[in-house]
């Protein structure tokens, strides 16, 4: 019958804080998208810290979308829900950062290094077939 008590008193101050997604990858050239839902029927203010930081507030059932620009670092984002009786309800995302993708093995940078290659293995092969050739003209007579 406590237990029972106890969960009553708590339903009607349990809040949700909806920000979606739960792991941000930010790209170097182009920023990341997080959407802060808010899921209360009142008006509530919100706080971004970490890595970005911006101050807002949201009206009952308001969706923000936060553009964070490109960082050359990780970290984390804390969200944090503030309650006008001074309660935080938060939730920390990780951020990690994606390298910019190389270039393909056959891409315009890479040409000097391809056409190196393919004339040293061109040279390597005509000195052995030279040297071989060679070997057997000494082997005949």
């Amino acid at each position: 019958m406590k237990i029972l008590f106890f969960l009553f008193l708590c339903i009607p101050t349990v809040t949700a804080l909806a920000v979606t997604p739960t792991t941000i990858t930010v790209t170097e050239d182009a920023g990341a998208k997080l959407y802060v839902y808010n899921t209360l029927n009142q008006t509530m203010a919100f706080q971004i810290e970490g890595i970005y930081g911006e101050n807002f507030t949201l009206t009952a059932s308001a969706l923000k979308i936060i553009e964070i620009p490109p960082e050359k670092r990780g970290g984390n984002l804390r969200i944090k829900e503030i309650y006008p009786e001074g309660f935080v309800n938060a939730i920390e995302i990780p951020v990690k950062v994606q390298k910019k993708n190389k270039e393909s093995s056959l891409g315009i940078g890479s040409f000097p290094l391809t056409f190196a290659s393919v004339l040293a293995l061109t040279c390597i092969s005509i000195g052995v077939y030279g040297w071989k050739r060679k070997k057997r003209k000494a082997t005949n007579i």
